[in-house]
């Protein structure tokens, strides 16, 4: 999934995007760090310039584009690729496993974990000037949050499984209980999700998600309603893994949730180190 994905789960109109907003960080982005990249990834790749990131908005969602040389090395600057940003997040310590960078090395994700096991992949906004302090196997304060591509509210009955073996399961349960029953008859099993806690990974730094909101607080980026949603993602004997969760109202099914309901969906996991948030 590209950047194009996520700039929709803010502005569903793409082209907007690239009349109206894209211009405006280019003209009013503040500079946020530079790194050096080099010419090429073979053997002996020299340094063709440094690449500086553009920070849009103040608030707790922000636009970065990154800017750097042209390849044919002379004065202009080249747009390299803008991303939304989710500035607001909640500390929580992970195990650093791994770094896959893209070609120029310029952004990419990092695998970790939980120190209970659980995997996770996110994404670092400013991985083009932190990842260098990213310390292999070691633990590190992060602080996550999300962008929702997608949510919706878990009915209130559960998911309904009417094939499988759960719902074989189910009927064997009932059958146990009550020899004379009519098993035939059984035709589904009600699995609840209320108050579940899930963070699954599916394709990068992309997750599904199911959590309780805890809290809802409605702001605005760029002109545009938000909502930012809080959540459980993680229970264990350790304690509670919280997340925010940043979703535009076109990407939430059935209007604004109020607190205690179950949501699910799909997010774009982000994470930076504390210390550079």
């Amino acid at each position: 999934m590209g950047h194009g994905d996520h700039w929709k789960a803010i502005e569903s109109n793409l082209d907007l995007f690239v009349e109206e907003v894209l211009p405006r960080i280019l003209q009013h982005g503040k500079a946020v760090g530079d790194a050096q990249v080099l010419a090429g990834l073979q053997a002996g790749a020299r340094p063709r310039g440094a690449v500086v990131g553009l920070s849009y908005l103040d608030g707790a969602l922000r636009f970065l584009a990154l800017v750097g040389p042209k390849g044919d090395g002379g004065p202009a600057m080249d747009f390299k690729m803008a991303y939304p940003v989710c500035h607001e997040g909640i500390v929580t310590s992970l195990v650093i496993d791994r770094i896959e960078e893209d070609e120029d090395g310029l952004e990419g994700k990092v695998k970790a974990h939980f120190p209970g096991g659980s995997l996770l992949w996110f994404f670092d906004p400013y991985l083009y000037m932190s990842k260098s302090r990213y310390r292999l196997g070691r633990k590190a304060p992060v602080r996550l949050s999300a962008l929702a591509l997608g949510l919706s509210r878990i009915p209130p009955d559960g998911i309904q499984v009417t094939s499988g073996d759960i719902l074989e399961m189910h009927r064997s349960r009932m059958r146990a209980e009550d020899p004379g029953v009519d098993v035939s008859a059984i035709s589904s099993v009600s699995i609840s999700l209320e108050g579940s806690a899930l963070l699954l990974p599916v394709s990068g730094a992309e997750a599904e998600v199911v959590f309780e909101v805890e809290e809802v607080r409605e702001l605005q980026c760029d002109g545009r309603p938000m909502f930012r949603l809080t959540g459980p993602i993680r229970r264990n004997e350790d304690g509670v893994v919280r997340l925010h969760v940043f979703v535009a109202p076109h990407a939430l099914v059935g209007g604004a949730p109020s607190p205690g309901e179950t949501l699910q969906g799909t997010i774009w996991l982000q994470g930076q180190l504390a210390s550079e948030a």
